[in-house]
This record gives structure tokens, sequence and C-alpha cells, in this order.
């Protein structure tokens, strides 16, 4: 896996906070060599070849969250 599930911990803690970050490392712990093969790109680095599956991958949630409640405010906006 690419990065390590102790780097994708890191990152998931640094980019979502404790709690959310805690749950993604569970997560990427959990599907470690599962499903992950179907769904992830291969890599080349350091001479082998790894499964590609960065936090960007796995919080697509979030940003759809935030493009939600842009959206709904936007709508709330009176046109003129």
């Amino acid at each position: 896996m690419y990065p390590s599930c102790s780097e994708y911990a890191l990152d998931a803690l640094e980019r979502h906070g404790p709690v959310m970050g805690w749950i993604m490392a569970t997560d990427r712990l959990m599907r470690c060599g599962r499903d992950v093969k179907e769904r992830a790109g291969r890599v080349f680095i350091d001479g082998k070849w790894k499964y590609f599956d960065p936090v960007d991958a796995n919080d697509f949630w979030w940003a759809e969250k935030g493009k939600e409640d842009r959206n709904s405010i936007d709508s709330e906006q009176p046109g003129y």
C-alpha cells in the first residue's frame, strides 16, 4: 500500500482531526489487502508495485459535503 498505513493515519488525523482521522485510519487498516486491490491503481515505488490509496481517494464525502453546503447557501439568496 502507498502511502503506508501509518502515513495514511497521520495524514487523516492532520486533515480531519482526532475523531474522524481515527475512524479513517481504522477503516484503512480493515481494508488493507482486501477490496483496495480491486479499486486502487498501482504505482511503482522504491522498486516495488504498490496499491495507491491516499486519504484524498477516501474523503470524497468530506469534499461533497462542503459543496452541498455552499450550493444550499447560494440557492437561498433571493434572485433579483
